[in-house]
C-alpha cells in the first residue's frame, strides 16, 4: 500500500515538473505620468505637495517623467533638495525625460547624472535600447513591456543630434508593438499660448505615418486631453506641481482640459488602455480606449 502512494505522489509531482512555461504576462500595468514638477520656491511648493499626496495614494508599476523636473535651473542642488524631497523615495519606479529647464544647468549633466543608476531599470526591461551617453543616462532609449512599446525622447538636442534621434524614432515606430507610448517634453498638440516648437513639429510627419497609440507631453502648465488624430490620443500633463498657468487659446480644440494640480493615470491592458486625471478632487474624464491596428 505505501508503495502504491509513493508511486501515485512521483506521477503527481512528475506532472506539475512537466507543465508549460507560461509566456510574458498580459497583466494591466499601472502607470502616472506628468511633468513640470517640484519647485520649492516659497508658496510655489504648495503645487508639489498636492501632487505628492495624490501619488502617495496611488499603486502603481511606475511613473514616466515629462521633464521640467525642477525649477528653476534643473542644478544638482535642487534636483538633490527639492525634487528628491519628494521623490527620492520613487526613483527607482521613475523613467524620465529631460525639459527645457534641464538644460539651463550645465547642458543638462546634473540631471543625466542624477538618473544614471536608472540605467539598471532600463536594462531589466524587454528589448531596451538605449542611446549611448557617455555613461550618463541616455537622452533617448526605448523597451517593451507586457505587450507595449516606450519610446523616450529629448526635446532639446541640436541639429546634428536631434537628425540622428529622428533617424532612430522612425526606426522604432516601424517595428513598435500593437500598443505603444511617445514620451517628449514639447507637445505639438496643444492649446496653450506658447507656440509649438520647432522640434515638435518635426516628429509629426512620423506621429501621421506611423501612428503611435498614446503621445505624452509636458511644458504647458495645464492638463489637456486631444481627440485622436490619426489614431493617436495626445496627453499633455504639465500639471506635475509648479504654477498653473491658466492663459490657453480660447479657440482651442482640447477634447478635455483643467487647470489644477494632478497627474494622468494610465492602466495598460493587451490591446486596450484606461486614463484618468487625478486630481485632490478626484477622478476626472475617466474613459476606456483600444489600441488601433
Amino acid at each position: 500500500m505505501k508503495k502504491n502512494f509513493t508511486a501515485h505522489i512521483m506521477l503527481v509531482l512528475a506532472t506539475f515538473v512537466s507543465l508549460p512555461v507560461l509566456a510574458e504576462s498580459k497583466e494591466e500595468l499601472s502607470i502616472l505620468a506628468f511633468g513640470d514638477i517640484a519647485n520649492c520656491q516659497g508658496e510655489r511648493e504648495q503645487g508639489v505637495q498636492t501632487v505628492h499626496r495624490i501619488v502617495k495614494k496611488e499603486k502603481f508599476d511606475f511613473m514616466i517623467h515629462l521633464g521640467d523636473l525642477v525649477y528653476p535651473d534643473g542644478t544638482e542642488k535642487e534636483l538633490k533638495k527639492c525634487y528628491g524631497k519628494y521623490f527620492k523615495e520613487y526613483k527607482y519606479k521613475v523613467f524620465p525625460i529631460p525639459g527645457n529647464h534641464e538644460y539651463n544647468a550645465d547642458n543638462g549633466e546634473p540631471y543625466f547624472q542624477y538618473f544614471k543608476s536608472n540605467i539598471d531599470l532600463i536594462k531589466k526591461q524587454k528589448n531596451y535600447d538605449i542611446h549611448d551617453h557617455h555613461g550618463y543616462f541616455p537622452k533617448y532609449y526605448s523597451f517593451d513591456k507586457n505587450g507595449w512599446t516606450f519610446i523616450f525622447l529629448d526635446s532639446n538636442l541640436k541639429k546634428e543630434e536631434r537628425e540622428e534621434q529622428l533617424v532612430w524614432f522612425e526606426k522604432k515606430l516601424k517595428d513598435k508593438q500593437k500598443c505603444s507610448i511617445v514620451s517628449v517634453h514639447y507637445p505639438l498638440i496643444t492649446d496653450g499660448v506658447r507656440p509649438v516648437k520647432k522640434s515638435a513639429e518635426e516628429l509629426e510627419p512620423l506621429f501621421n505615418k506611423y501612428s503611435p497609440t498614446i503621445v505624452l507631453n509636458g511644458h504647458d502648465h495645464h492638463f489637456q486631453e486631444s481627440n485622436k488624430i490619426n489614431g493617436t490620443k495626445h496627453f499633455l500633463v504639465g500639471t506635475g506641481g509648479t504654477t498653473i498657468a491658466k492663459m490657453v487659446n480660447p479657440f482651442g480644440t482640447a477634447k478635455n482640459i483643467a487647470f489644477e494640480h494632478g497627474v494622468l493615470k494610465l492602466t495598460l491592458k493587451e490591446n486596450s488602455y484606461t486614463y484618468s486625471f487625478l486630481t485632490e478632487k478626484g477622478e476626472q474624464f475617466k474613459n476606456t480606449e483600444s489600441c488601433h491596428n
